[in-house]
């Protein structure tokens, strides 16, 4: 969709609507037409989110329709007619974003990084956003899980991926390093962050022949206080605490391991609650 222009060179212009799919605002001008200053785009007047768009992101939208860079639809052949493929250009993402579709190609493009950040700090709660910079805990979905014969006690919360999902009051559900026995909780390094996740479990140290290890347990088992046989390290992977087996160089070298050893692993961080509570 282009901006209405202030004249008119028709034979032209309806060669462009022919040549052109419909995109935010105009890709190109035509025999010197001068435009409005208005960029309109689908969704302006008819959905929630290009109407908050359309108050609160305007003159961003505005400067990227009058940036050539910005509204070029990269993959436009020689004779101006988008292909199916590639790259549909900021202006077209634009239009599935205000039109209530995902906003999340937007956002991972550099050339919208004004009108993106905008979106994000106005649109929050209507527009289908995906790098959300101000989710907080208490917008996850926690369960917990008080354990069974054969499984032990834990909980997890997961971050929604979009503003669909997010709960509309605070997460009543506790899931901390106290909701569980000898609780250990490791979230994704990106937590909280939509789509991530965090989950708290019980730590239980075991032994095993000469071997003994400290670990976050995925079943229920009789446990130990602590352990000391032989060397004890904490491991540069899984973050499990053993004696009497061989370290690597990255290992962490300690007297003896019991469960406050333990720590999560490789691509997770240890906090001390995934919920409000």
């Amino acid at each position: 969709m282009r901006p209405a222009r202030t004249s008119s060179a028709v034979a032209t212009g309806a060669l462009a609507v022919l040549l052109v799919p419909l995109a935010a605002c105009a890709l190109s001008t035509f025999n010197g037409d001068e435009y409005a200053p208005t960029c309109h785009f689908a969704g302006r007047t008819d959905h929630a989110c290009g109407q908050c768009i359309a108050e609160s992101c305007q003159p961003q939208v505005n400067t990227c329709c009058a940036n050539e860079a910005c509204r070029a639809t990269p993959d436009d052949s020689v004779f101006g007619v988008s292909t199916s493929y590639g790259d549909p250009g900021v202006l077209a993402r634009l239009d599935t974003c205000a039109s209530g579709g995902s906003c999340q190609d937007l956002e991972y493009d550099g050339r919208a990084t004004e009108i993106a950040a905008c979106i994000q700090r106005s649109c929050q709660g209507v527009c289908d956003l995906w790098q959300r910079s101000t989710f907080r805990p208490e917008e996850s979905s926690c369960e917990l899980k008080p354990g069974t014969s054969y499984s032990a006690p834990s909980c997890e919360c997961t971050i929604p991926a979009t503003t669909e999902g997010a709960p509309r009051r605070p997460n009543s559900v506790a899931c901390s390093q106290k909701t569980v026995t000898s609780g250990l909780c490791c979230a994704s390094k990106d937590w909280p962050d939509p789509a991530s996740t965090c989950r708290c479990t019980t730590v239980v140290c075991t032994t095993a022949g000469s071997q003994c290890s400290c670990r976050a347990e995925t079943s229920p088992a009789e446990g130990v206080n602590a352990c000391a046989r032989g060397t004890c390290c904490i491991s540069a992977y899984d973050g499990t605490c053993g004696c009497g087996r061989s370290c690597s160089d990255q290992d962490i070298i300690v007297d003896q391991c019991t469960p406050a050893s333990v720590v999560c692993g490789q691509n997770r961080r240890t906090v001390e609650s995934c919920s409000a509570k």
